[in-house]
């Protein structure tokens, strides 16, 4: 359904088994009040000293968007649903997810049946009975892209015998039929044929999803369709990508780019060649599979970097990385150092959500994030080109951190004259939004120092971080892998 947009704002009626509900469509050139979540579930039951209400950031967020005139778009960046509990049906509660055993199991038509009623229920279950989700659900319009959970942990970062078995191919597809009913509201055909008015044209195999509201663009990019242990995305979904940027560039001020894992993060080669050397904590092995800066990923991470680099700088307009996935919420940067001195379009901030229901990590492996985390990479050195990336300690945190560890969603609330203040809401600390400025594209045309100032003021990368050393290595090692393996999931 499209549904036009007016001089003046609009709410439109509607209902579902006799069941009133209202959304707020803006009006045209109204500055736009969206929030950015993931994780929204549990991949296992939480412990029994879990005592918080698992849906209580949906009520944060329904009463700031009653306080604020309305959210416009709910930024849904994966993980709206958790699958994982497939793996305790009657017919494969004696395996586990990347057990080889799964590329030898037979699925019968009755064990088909049984995998759809799961999909199709996970969805029912998750999603309805008149709670603070399903009234946030009910009354925001939302934006939806997938990643693992939705059809279970990992999907994608498995061996090939795996990936393309019998069980696992059966899996994947009844997970991408309620994918498309749910998330996108259409029918697998009709994604696949790329005939909703969001589907990114070109003959890419993913389901990735376009939008553009004004000047402002929402790019969700699929990052489990294509996936293998050595690629997350084909090159045809970069090219078609590309032609998508290109073509509405000039209609564009900013767009936000959807990547469900995050690209600017820390850098975990250090645990994967532990694993490799020593054989410990091998179960981690296909979370750490998943991440972009993997040895495997990393040369494609450096193209697509380069190419958002490239587009925006040419096209004239920003670009900000929306990721989740890592159940902590914090802000980072990429940028070119000799296009920044130009315009802020080689400026490109990241920005993480998650999680909306899931657990955050324990505090020793919060204190290992920020000592970690304080690296300024080094993403591409040449003799003309030099690509820095790095992340931020958020205004109006007294701390000084960088990861916020709380339960947590993010809100963008663009202002009159395009630039978008950035607040995430953290659990606890639910009055006092932790905040990031995203100043609109400026362009610095007559190169004057103080234009370049500015632009170098969203830059604030500091990497004193030593402090946070303390006791981080002795509690790290104290705690059971299984429970720094919840962290990664």
């Amino acid at each position: 359904m499209v549904i036009p947009r007016h001089k003046d704002r609009l709410i439109v009626h509607y209902s579902v088994a006799k069941t009133m509900n209202e959304f707020l469509v803006p009006a045209i050139k109204e500055p736009l009040r969206s929030i950015v979540v993931s994780c929204n579930g549990f991949h296992e039951d939480p412990p029994p000293e879990f005592k918080k209400e698992k849906f209580y950031l949906w009520k944060v967020a329904n009463k700031r968007s009653e306080e604020i005139g309305g959210y416009h778009i709910i930024i849904q960046g994966g993980d709206q649903v958790y699958a994982d509990p497939i793996w305790k049906l009657a017919e494969l509660k004696d395996i586990e997810p990347g057990h080889p055993d799964g590329a030898k199991r037979k699925v019968s038509p009755e064990f088909l049946q049984h995998i759809e009623q799961f999909y199709m229920k996970l969805y029912i279950n998750s999603w309805g009975g008149g709670t603070d989700l399903s009234k946030a659900y009910a009354s925001i319009p939302s934006v939806m892209m997938w990643d693992d959970h939705d059809v279970f942990d990992g999907w994608g970062s498995y061996p090939e015998e795996l990936m393309k078995s019998e069980l696992y191919q059966t899996l994947g597809k009844m997970a991408e039929k309620y994918f498309c009913a749910f998330q996108l509201g259409s029918t697998l055909e009709e994604v696949k044929a790329k005939v909703l008015p969001s589907s990114m044209l070109g003959n890419s195999l993913g389901y990735s999803q376009m939008y553009r509201i004004d000047a402002t663009g929402i790019a969700c990019l699929d990052l489990r369709s294509e996936r293998t242990m050595k690629t997350v995305c084909s090159q045809q979904t970069y090219d078609d990508f590309t032609v998508w940027m290109r073509e509405n560039s000039s209609k564009m001020n900013h767009l936000f780019l959807v990547l469900s894992i995050p690209i600017v993060y820390n850098d975990f080669d250090v645990l994967e060649n532990a694993i490799k050397a020593t054989g410990l904590g091998a179960e981690l092995k296909d979370d750490l599979q998943d991440h972009w800066r993997t040895v495997d990923h990393r040369q494609e991470r450096l193209l697509l970097l380069k190419l958002l680099l490239s587009e925006a700088e040419k096209g004239k307009f920003r670009i900000t990385i929306l990721s989740g996935d890592v159940h902590i919420s914090c802000a980072g940067v990429v940028y070119d150092t000799q296009g920044a001195k130009k315009s802020n379009a080689a400026i490109i901030n990241s920005l993480i959500s998650s999680a909306v229901v899931n657990l955050p990590p324990p505090p020793a492996v919060m204190q290992i994030l920020e000592l970690t985390g304080s690296e300024i990479e080094i993403v591409e050195k040449t003799e003309t080109t030099l690509i820095k990336a790095g992340l931020y300690r958020l205004l109006g945190d007294p701390r000084q951190y960088r990861y916020f560890g709380g339960r947590n969603y993010l809100e963008l609330a663009q202002n009159s004259i395009g630039g978008f203040h950035a607040r995430w809401f953290v659990e606890g600390h639910e009055h006092e939004a932790f905040q990031l400025y995203i100043y609109p594209f400026k362009e610095n045309v007559g190169k004057t120092e103080k234009i370049v100032d500015k632009i170098f003021k969203e830059n604030r990368l500091r990497t004193d971080d030593f402090k946070f050393i303390s006791n981080s290595l002795t509690n790290l090692i104290s705690l059971p892998v299984q429970q720094i393996s919840s962290w990664f999931t």
